[in-house]
């Protein structure tokens, strides 16, 4: 008789953010025969995606957390892994690393793992110093650590000294025929006010420092400033929105960008642009670049964590120095001068997203880590005295 393996994920609320995007697909399409999920939410507030993950049959619980920091959650938490047999406890961001690990140790639950998205937090986010003081002593709560890229894992290796044995790197992955809306792109062109010959360069992307948006607008303008067919698109929102209209105002491109602010429809955005650019220079392995290489969109990106696993250089994208205005023009310029070596790009770039950053890749590493992770506990188990 088969048994299921009882797997808790902890996350601070049910917000629809990437994470808990990732753990839906998952919980959709790991072996529910296998595996019984748990998903515990941090604070008293539900979110979007709190309906969608009862859906999918998961088990679902608000433990309210009443304080900024949560520890009075902490025995709650190991309580619930101990009662409910939870056999893997596993984690993404601070919080639930922190809490989640030190519960699930009270516990004894055998398999813990915390996925890292990034390898610190930067001078652009807020608290940096002091989160950057807990991150770091986080991965030795876990028994197993997940990286999103193999550099952030030789840093866990060589820098904090953990065994290549506790750690692995499975790349982000996402629904590629999702993200390839050529459909689209004709209407969504017409509702922004795009003719039919400009060529349309875009980003996506929360607009926050680090994100390189300072950057871009300077690059686009002495872009614009030869090509006056070109027209820039920035999609998303954040607090430096305002600050970033200034800056185009100032610049003179106000008229030939358009901000759209926060949209769903990421698939038809980019099937509307030409190109994408990402001048980030605080990135784990962005997502955006990934829809974006889906959608089949020559890309442009800054040289930040992961973005080299991506994009090999002239192949499957280009790749410019983080905060080089001049260089990413001249790639930008390159771009728009040749289309077929847009073409290209683009073809290559989609076919590297398809063979190694696709959902189900991502899941069948996941499912072969929580099986060799189970046959290590147990051959553990059986050499005991």
């Amino acid at each position: 008789m088969t048994t299921t393996t009882p797997i808790l994920y902890l996350v601070n609320e049910f917000a629809d953010a990437s994470v808990n995007n990732l753990l839906l697909s998952l919980i959709h399409k790991l072996d529910s025969t296998r595996f019984e999920f748990h998903v515990l939410g941090l604070k008293a507030s539900g979110g979007p995606l709190e309906s969608a993950f009862e859906e999918s049959g998961a088990h679902v619980v608000r433990l309210g957390m009443r304080d900024r920091l949560g520890i009075g959650l902490v025995k709650p938490l190991s309580r619930y892994i101990h009662d409910h047999h939870i056999q893997i406890v596993h984690t993404h961001v601070l919080r639930p690393d922190v809490l989640g690990g030190i519960a699930a140790r009270l516990a004894h639950c055998p398999i813990i793992i915390s996925t890292k998205h990034n390898p610190s937090y930067t001078r652009q986010q807020p608290n940096w110093l002091l989160r950057n003081a807990v991150y770091w002593p986080t991965m030795y709560l876990p028994t197993h650590i997940v990286t999103v890229t193999e550099l952030i894992r030789q840093q866990a290796i060589n820098h904090l000294h953990i065994h290549p044995n506790r750690v692995s790197t499975i790349h982000n992955g996402i629904e590629i025929e999702r993200f390839y809306r050529p459909d689209a792109r004709k209407p969504l062109r017409d509702s922004l006010g795009f003719a039919p010959d400009e060529l349309v360069m875009t980003f996506t992307g929360r607009l926050v420092g680090g994100k390189g948006l300072r950057t871009l607008l300077p690059a686009a303008q002495q872009v614009m400033s030869q090509y006056h067919h070109v027209r820039l698109m920035i999609a998303g929102d954040g607090p430096l929105e305002a600050e970033l209209k200034r800056m185009a105002q100032d610049l003179g491109i106000a008229g030939r960008t358009v901000f759209t602010g926060f949209r769903t429809d990421i698939p038809q955005l980019l099937a509307a642009s030409d190109l994408f650019v990402l001048p980030s220079g605080i990135e784990g392995l962005p997502l955006a670049l990934l829809e974006a290489m889906a959608a089949r969109k020559p890309s442009v990106a800054a040289i930040s964590g992961g973005t080299p696993e991506v994009i090999t250089d002239g192949e499957t994208g280009l790749l410019v120095p983080a905060g080089d205005v001049q260089s990413l023009v001249m790639s930008l310029t390159t771009l728009i001068q040749d289309s077929a070596f847009r073409q290209r790009l683009a073809e290559r770039g989609q076919q590297h997203v398809r063979a190694h950053f696709s959902v189900d890749h991502m899941i069948t590493e996941h499912d072969l880590l929580y099986q060799s992770l189970a046959q290590r506990r147990d051959q553990q188990i059986l050499v005991m005295p």
